[in-house]
């Protein structure tokens, strides 16, 4: 059937609910890795779920939600009471936090995240994703005075969870940022200078951002965290005149009514318009911003290497005194390493890759070493770092690592060394010869982030994390090969970030916030003092000395943009800094133990699979032929586990005068998902039926099928990065009956031969398969289209045994190929196939290949077969946080055939050609909806000319 069922009133809160988070519409089996274990912790408000062998997370996670609870449902307002699963999940180096509803739970990734993403100052990445994730998780359990939120609560507090996560998404992350940096001292984004630097090179363009622009995440715009930065600086700002109650007021107004506009929202919870809000925030901004001295780079020394907006340049290296490896992304560039002449700024892709979060690889001589996220053949949330070797000569790839959990490799020496995941820390290791990963240190509380070898001796400087500071320590081995790890610049308060050589090892560079904003500091060894060798207005990243010691490349942030840059290496001439008292007796602390209270039990599916979701539903097909089944009704109920290692789903309606029910349980079987199912439900049918005086008319029944059977599915992931490969492969068998039955008082027709109606049953059998694959697709973030890539898609179907003889087969094959006239303008065309070949009508939706402008011909069996060229342009790229999509201008040409049926005993070929044209809007709605508008033209051989709006 067609149709979807919508939920009565709710249907809009399923596209919106938690818009910031990973949200699952439906309740999905979850494939995990093949061997995972969970075991279960009990605390008096959570179920701390967690892999087997990560217990020290567990025990940490445990003692902050309970220490943090209270202070959160203060915060967040209206409490209720809590019980909640929060799973830990240790196999998935791609690391992240998020809350869902579908069921209810928090899935946090035990590994933490690398670079400069969040704060530098958290003592451990439990004390920054478990408070952050636990506001969104009180958020959601919240309550408030009656409305539809309590009514909704009573049959589907899942879905009463959505309502309460309704808010826009720069909102709730507002929210969380703002809770999350008053947790530990100097930790969380709001007290991070490169975290204030987006928000302050945003306001200081001729368009700052808007609060609408603040509360929704774009979708074609740096930077992708907007409504994180934005939404947390509005909370901030905010929350100093009311205290943040203005966030607890929209919450219990959403939970009352939720259909309500932000923007009235916001009037009656602040008393001021968005307007006014929007005037008043980024006034008090600029006065915030008066006192600061005007940090600007010196024009006259300073050259543009490359830059504009749209493009980002990180981690230079100098592969000679002329050639900068660069890596590169941006609204029309393959993300990848480059080629950067430092004299000319022209710009040669070397190998196209995406390299993770902070981009992190290091060059040697014409060896390249990287990491980057390989994702699972068969477990679409398993991305796990390994480590490749890129020759700058021969532009081969060589992978070292298998299963290595690594990033940020480097030479020292002969040797390969990287950081890998151990937990929720990142440790010091060597990459062997055979791919092994063997670790150089014992497990610490450390998190290692970058490792710079001197080029002159054998003293090699880490970046590291330790006990909420981020500063430089030195590792050495004694004679007996002991490691030693000490402290060596830790500037208290202070994040220090990239590290660099100079080519003689004399200086140690890095960047550091040291007066609230990132700039590259030069420490020279033989002097023991400390230069400030650049003085921007945002930030300056990732320094780099040329092979002959004269220039410092660098890169310096602007809004939407990362510019590479350099200056004249000159720290003889640059002001010496007097640094500030010096934290060098960070500790280096010992993993804890795990407390012998630390009670655990297996996972199981007991008591875990009560329904979660009891609620109306209306069945209507505003498409023809559906229509003609009219309204209809019912109730669903669905249910899962935490782990989703079970999901089921119960529907009973009623609709054109009968009763239907459908049933499924799903599970997985290894990486394959597997559904049994029972339904009884309605369709409809287009047949060619002769009247008593032989004339043929297209008439359309309603029909019943009632079927069980068994559905196979296996993703499949076989290419990640810059390149995407990914298909899945169905399978399924069942058995079943189907009549015919009248939607509009006309009489069910009977065969001519036999005299017997098509409204009795009639058995059958059946089996069917299909693969569909997307074939290396490349797609850059303004680009609606790939730019590279095809699309290649197989079904069939047969009727294994049929009650009347009549077993029905088909075969339908879609294929389209993309590419780009123009990847500047993000210029997209499309060439496509379709052919649809069966012995009988309906087996699959003939609509599904016709072409344009013949969507209601009937057609019997044959063959139809239709080729399209299509290409679409992109005019202009709203982005105001209402219009957050594209307007573009779209052109079709269809050829195609098919055989309609005009008599009963012979066929007329159609050739068709049908042009089109138009143009096409996606719109966000009121935050709630999704819309894709498009009005076009369709000029079919037929003759005429046909308007389309939909």
């Amino acid at each position: 059937m067609r149709s979807a069922a919508v939920v009565t009133f709710l249907v809009l809160l399923q596209a919106s609910a938690v818009k910031a988070q990973l949200q699952y519409l439906v309740y999905e089996p979850a494939v995990r890795p093949a061997g995972t274990r969970y075991l279960v912790h009990k605390t008096p408000h959570f179920d701390v779920i967690f892999e087997s062998g990560r217990v020290l997370e567990a025990v940490e996670a445990a003692e902050v939600l309970e220490r943090e609870l209270a202070k959160t449902q203060t915060f967040v307002g209206d409490p209720r009471p809590m019980r909640m699963p929060v799973v830990l999940n240790a196999y998935n180096d791609r690391s992240n936090g998020y809350v869902h509803t579908l069921p209810f739970r928090q899935e946090i990734e035990i590994p933490q995240i690398k670079g400069d993403l969040l704060s530098a100052h958290y003592s451990s990445w439990m004390q920054a994703v478990v408070p952050h994730e636990l506001v969104h998780a009180v958020q959601a359990q919240a309550g408030g005075r009656f409305g539809i939120g309590t009514i909704v609560d009573w049959v589907a507090p899942d879905l009463a969870r959505s309502i309460n996560l309704a808010l826009p998404s720069g909102l709730n992350e507002g929210a969380a940022v703002y809770y999350e940096s008053r947790v530990e001292a100097h930790a969380g984004r709001l007290n991070d200078a490169r975290f204030r630097m987006k928000m302050e090179a945003a306001r200081e363009t001729a368009q700052p951002w808007s609060v609408a622009q603040m509360f929704e995440a774009p979708a074609y715009t740096w930077p992708r965290s907007r409504h994180y930065i934005g939404g947390a600086h509005f909370f901030d700002w905010q929350a100093k005149r009311d205290n943040g109650a203005f966030y607890s007021r929209m919450r219990g107004r959403r939970w009352r009514f939720p259909f309500r506009l932000t923007g009235f929202e916001l009037r009656a919870t602040t008393g001021d318009s968005p307007g006014r809000l929007n005037e008043a925030f980024l006034e008090d901004l600029r006065e915030a911003s008066t006192g600061r001295p005007d940090r600007l780079e010196d024009r006259a020394s300073l050259t543009m290497i490359s830059g504009r907006r749209g493009v980002s340049h990180r981690r230079p290296y100098w592969a000679n005194d002329s050639t900068l490896i660069v890596y590169k992304t941006g609204y029309d560039v393959i993300s990848g390493l480059y080629r950067v002449n430092s004299r000319t700024g022209e710009t040669q892709r070397v190998h196209a890759v995406r390299l993770p979060e902070d981009a992190w690889f290091s060059v040697k001589h014409e060896e390249v070493l990287y990491s980057r996220y390989v994702r699972d053949v068969f477990v679409p949330t398993q991305w796990v770092a390994e480590a490749f070797e890129l020759n700058l000569a021969t532009r081969r790839v060589r992978r070292l690592t298998n299963g290595g959990r690594v990033f940020a490799p480097v030479r020292v020496g002969e040797s390969i060394w990287a950081a890998k995941n151990e937990g929720q820390y990142t440790t010091l290791s060597l990459i062997t010869e055979d791919g092994a990963v063997e670790l150089l240190q014992p497990e610490k509380q450390i998190s290692l982030i970058q490792i710079a070898p001197s080029p002159s001796s054998n003293e090699t400087a880490l970046l590291l994390r330790s006990n909420g500071e981020q500063g430089i320590f030195r590792y050495s081995r004694t004679s007996e090969g002991a490691p030693t790890l000490e402290p060596w610049i830790i500037l208290s308060g202070t994040a220090i970030r990239e590290l660099a050589w100079s080519p003689n090892g004399r200086y140690l560079l890095y960047t550091a916030d040291l007066y609230g904003t990132s700039n590259v500091f030069g420490y020279d060894l033989q002097r023991s003092r400390t230069t400030q060798l650049t003085d921007v207005r945002y930030g300056a990243f990732d320094p780099q000395v040329s092979p002959n010691g004269r220039t410092l490349a660098y890169v310096s942030y602007g809004h939407e943009r990362h510019d590479l840059v350099s200056v004249p290496f000159d720290p003889e001439s640059a002001p010496e800094i007097v640094m500030p008292q010096s934290g060098a007796t960070v500790p280096i602390l010992p993993l804890d133990e795990t407390p012998d209270n630390f009670i655990t039990e297996p996972y199981s599916l007991s008591g875990r699979l009560s329904p979660r979701l009891l609620v109306p539903v209306l069945h209507y097909d505003y498409e023809s032929p559906g229509r003609k089944l009219g309204f209809g009704g019912g109730v669903l109920m669905m249910g899962s586990d935490p782990l989703r290692r079970l999901t089921y789903t119960v529907q009973a309606s009623y609709l054109s005068h009968r009763l239907w029910s459908s049933f499924s349980l799903s599970t997985m079987l290894g990486v394959i998902k597997a559904s049994a199912y029972a339904y009884r439900r309605p369709g409809t049918v287009t047949a060619a039926v002769r009247d008593s005086e032989g004339g043929i008319h297209n008439l359309i029944y309603g029909r019943t099928r009632e079927n069980v059977g068994l559905r196979f599915r296996l993703p499949l992931f076989l290419e990640s990065g810059v390149r995407s490969t990914t298909g899945a492969i169905t399978m399924g068998v069942g058995a079943g009956q189907k009549s015919w039955f009248s939607v509009d008082e006309k009489p069910v027709p009977v065969y001519p031969e036999t005299g017997e109606s098509l409204a009795n049953r009639v058995g059958f059998t059946y089996v069917n398969a299909g693969a569909a694959f997307n074939i290396r697709l490349m797609q850059n973030l303004r680009d609606i289209w790939p730019h590279r890539g095809a699309t290649v898609s197989v079904s069939a179907y047969s009727d294994l045994w049929h009650e009347r003889n009549q077993e029905r087969r088909a075969l339908l094959g879609r294929a389209a190929l993309y590419w780009s006239p123009s990847r500047r303008a993000h210029t997209g065309l499309r060439l496509g196939a379709s052919v649809l070949s069966q012995n009988s009508p309906n087996v699959y939706d003939a609509f599904l290949v016709l072409p344009r402008s013949y969507e209601d011909a009937y057609i019997g069996t044959g063959q139809i077969v239709k080729a399209d060229a299509e290409i679409l342009q992109p005019l202009w790229f709203i982005d105001d946080g209402f219009l957050d999509l594209p307007i573009y201008f779209k052109v079709l040409y269809v050829f195609g055939f098919f055989e309609e049926v005009v008599h009963s005993d012979t066929p007329d070929l159609q050739n068709t050609r049908a042009v089109g044209a138009g143009l096409g809007l996606e719109w966000r709605l009121m935050h709630y909806l999704d819309l894709d508008l498009r009005i076009g033209l369709a000029f079919p051989d037929a003759g005429g000319l046909k308007l389309t709006f939909h």
